[in-house]
């Protein structure tokens, strides 16, 4: 660090606060969130599509169901498969390849690519709805794709220290006194600094102004 130059050194720390903030502000959910709201979306469709699974299933509309599941997973791209399972394990209905795609949670709960909605009957659980949609992005992807804190970050950081770098550099060349001295005063307080001559017998050497001792010769 004792090598690099004062500007470099102000372009990092103030990298370094910016991002902090950038931070902070995340955590205080003022920046938006990509992922959440997919989440959400997934959590919404889900809901509603067991909503109206059991309102066929409750007037033996089996058929209409499985063409509700087939039309929205073939509209919709992140679902992947749906699938009708009775309380007791029987698939009744799906669409999409429903067996590959769906991977049952340890818990029983839903994940943010499985998403499982309990279905019930006269208060009683008749049975669930499973719904595999699309992995998330990943950290790297997210960044790739600028769907995150995260791409936000990394282009403040780049860009930010280059945009820094230059303002600071600008800004103190501004500020340097002697960019902002006229070359007639900078020569004319040269002189005066080598206008001084030492004068004396032998001992001891006395230092006076050149004009005083000019004006004693005259």
């Amino acid at each position: 660090m004792g090598n690099l130059s004062p500007i470099f050194r102000l372009s990092i720390g103030l990298i370094l606060l910016t991002v902090s903030l950038l931070l902070i502000g995340d955590l205080l959910g003022l920046t938006p969130d990509q992922k959440r709201a997919e989440l959400a979306a997934r959590k919404a469709i889900s809901e509603s599509l067991a909503v109206q699974a059991s309102n066929d299933i409750s007037e033996a509309r089996i058929d209409a169901v499985a063409d509700t599941l087939r039309v929205l997973q073939e509209r919709n791209d992140s679902v992947l498969s749906i699938g009708l399972r009775t309380s007791d394990g029987r698939l009744i209905a799906m669409a999409g390849d429903h067996v590959e795609h769906w991977i049952p949670s340890d818990n029983g709960r839903s994940t943010s690519s499985h998403v499982v909605v309990p279905i019930h009957m006269e208060d009683r659980r008749w049975g669930v709805l499973e719904v595999s949609f699309v992995p998330l992005d990943g950290i790297w992807a997210s960044i790739l794709s600028g769907g995150s804190i995260a791409a936000l970050i990394a282009f403040v950081t780049f860009s930010g220290f280059f945009a820094y770098w230059l303002f600071l550099r600008r800004a103190l060349n501004e500020l340097d006194p002697s960019a902002v001295v006229p070359d007639r005063v900078r020569a004319a307080l040269d002189v005066l600094a080598e206008g001084w001559l030492a004068v004396g017998d032998i001992d001891p050497v006395v230092a006076v102004p050149a004009d005083r001792f000019i004006h004693k010769l005259g």
